[in-house]
């Protein structure tokens, strides 16, 4: 530990870098815990249809306004909804930009692209838990 400023100055302590390891560690050790009591009872389906929700939402907020989703976002849920509503694989999937087998229509699976990135990074401030459950799913 060293200090980088004068005493009295508020922040005047400085991490190396062993000490950032452990608390990023302890970190994920605990959003693990809590994606586990928060989403246990959710089946795979359910949990991805409730992200693919909150995306669309978070990308009509931010690019339509309003707190209702317009029609062209509501269309692409329910398509989304429907897709995974009809997923071959089931509760075995993996994320849907990993699988063999794409069952969006070329012009769906481009919007639900744009949508996922604009929406991925703000999801870890909107819905951290699911963001976290995401990173560590398979």
């Amino acid at each position: 530990v060293a200090s980088t400023q004068g005493p009295g100055h508020r922040c005047n302590v400085q991490f190396g870098p062993e000490r950032s390891v452990t608390v990023l560690s302890l970190w994920l050790l605990c959003a693990k815990f809590a994606w586990f009591i928060v989403m246990q009872d959710m089946s795979r389906i359910e949990w991805e249809k409730r992200t693919v929700r909150h995306m669309i939402e978070l990308w009509c907020r931010g690019k339509h306004g309003g707190n209702t989703l317009c029609e062209e976002c509501q269309t692409l849920l329910d398509y989304s909804l429907a897709r995974l509503e009809h997923c071959r694989f089931g509760e075995k999937k993996t994320k849907c930009h990993k699988c063999a087998v794409h069952c969006y229509k070329p012009e769906m699976r481009a919007r639900i692209r744009e949508v996922m990135r604009y929406s991925g990074p703000r999801m870890i401030l909107y819905h951290p838990l699911e963001a976290l459950r995401y990173m560590i799913s398979r």
